[in-house]
């Protein structure tokens, strides 16, 4: 069964479908103390470190870990439009430069690096491709959208899938693999179980916010 290493790990939800397609976690890392717990707690067989992943000695780590898989969710704040007007960190975009040493020293045959749709926009974006072209990966650039998945969320991401072997991955090649029923969030909620909810429309709620729902609300009409 393929192993993985998990960079900016949160809480193991994109490892737990890692887990499901026969992948087996060796390693979480997150700066966040709370999402390291929460990782060891869903996954108590794999190791976690709480650091930032500038402070990591790869090179000791890539003696002690080989997986087949890294698998990485850089920073999106400073990418992501949920952002709105505030500027964004280019030290958090950077962290997607982070990886880079972490390839070096694990040497894995997979790289997986999930971002929002707008890290494609990034000037850095490029070079980061390059520089893992550069270490012998064939990188598949790739726009998916979770709904297409069997995913009650329409969640647009953007992926780079790296092979050492050479092969390359397309959409349309992912979305064979099975079929999907498209499914709404009417079909996945407990209608009987008492939710804590919150007025949509409210002050201070931004415009940006309100328009995403009434289209949604619109599509969930038809």
């Amino acid at each position: 069964m393929p192993t993985f290493v998990d960079l900016f790990c949160g809480g193991g939800l994109g490892a737990r479908g890692a887990v499901r397609g026969g992948g087996i976690p060796l390693l979480g890392l997150d700066a966040w103390d709370l999402a390291t717990k929460t990782y060891k707690a869903n996954f108590p067989k794999s190791d976690v470190i709480t650091d930032l992943i500038e402070n990591v000695d790869t090179k000791a780590l890539g003696k002690r870990y080989r997986p087949d898989v890294l698998l990485t969710s850089p920073e999106c704040t400073s990418h992501s439009i949920a952002r709105g007007a505030k500027p964004g960190l280019e030290s958090s975009r950077e962290t997607a430069i982070g990886i880079v040493p972490w390839v070096e020293s694990m040497k894995p045959r997979w790289v997986i690096v999930e971002n929002v749709n707008r890290m494609k926009k990034w000037d850095r974006h490029n070079e980061l491709v390059e520089t893992i072209e550069g270490l012998g990966y064939t990188v598949s650039d790739l726009f998916l959208n979770s709904a297409d998945f069997g995913s009650a969320q329409a969640r647009k991401r953007m992926f780079l899938v790296c092979d050492k072997q050479g092969s390359r991955v397309s959409r349309e090649q992912l979305l064979a693999l099975g079929p999907r029923s498209p499914l709404t969030a009417h079909d996945v909620i407990d209608w009987n179980a008492n939710h804590i909810s919150r007025p949509l429309r409210k002050s201070g709620r931004a415009k940006a916010t309100l328009e995403r729902a009434d289209r949604a609300i619109a599509v969930g009409r038809h």
